[in-house]
């Protein structure tokens, strides 16, 4: 229902240059947009599930989720114009990054003793690893298509071109910081699988690679199910 009432409000905000089909799931991840007045109702929320989180992993993987929110947020402001709002959802995305950062920097401290908990380690560093260039992407395609928006529509205040171009260009910024950690913790497993089995370097490549289809088809069903 929800998502319903959200619906029937956006749409009519959204330039008829999108396609339709991509205006609903832009609208249907975002949820709650920055323009409601309900809007800290559900980044409080968001916000305490990742709290509630303990395990560093999934912490990690739920803050990307609801980047990935926020992400369709800056997306939807920005087509409404609604600039402030835009910016609002922007500070939201970079926070739940740094704190995606920080459970990520965790990741490298816990202890694993045994060969399993080794193998299971770099299995999650796989998926988070998936995940971040997954998120990369998408601000990569946000990207184009907001500036195609701009070339072809209606001539924007400098003003406004400046704070949509400032926004733009930064939100994959802490994106990046966190991809560089998690690719030398994924290194330093693979090190230590190699020392505590006697694997080859080419057979830690294996199990990576295997790792990698795994978690490649865990995504794309949950691309299905969506």
């Amino acid at each position: 229902m929800k998502s319903l009432l959200l619906l029937l409000f956006l749409i009519p905000l959204v330039p008829s240059i999108f396609a339709q089909t991509e205006i609903i799931d832009d609208i249907e991840e975002a949820g709650i947009t920055p323009d409601s007045p309900f809007y800290f109702l559900d980044v409080a929320l968001d916000q305490l599930f990742l709290n509630m989180e303990t395990n560093n992993a999934k912490k990690a993987v739920l803050g990307l989720e609801i980047a990935s929110e926020r992400l369709s947020e800056v997306k939807l402001m920005i087509e409404a114009n609604k600039i402030e709002h835009a910016e609002e959802a922007k500070k939201h995305h970079d926070k739940v990054i740094m704190e995606t950062e920080m459970a990520v920097a965790e990741i490298e401290n816990e202890d694993i003793d045994d060969i399993s908990g080794s193998s299971e380690k770099l299995e999650e560093e796989i998926e988070i690893e998936s995940r971040l260039e997954e998120h990369s992407e998408r601000v990569d395609d946000i990207t184009v298509k907001i500036q195609i928006k701009i070339r072809s529509g209606d001539s924007i205040p400098p003003d406004q071109l400046i704070r949509i171009t400032s926004i733009l260009n930064t939100l994959d910024d802490n994106v990046e910081k966190v991809k560089i950690i998690i690719d030398d913790e994924k290194i330093d497993t693979k090190i230590k699988i190699r020392k505590d089995t006697g694997k080859s370097e080419f057979q830690v490549e294996d199990l990576e690679d295997e790792y990698e289809l795994k978690v490649r088809d865990i995504i794309e069903s949950e691309k299905d199910d969506d």
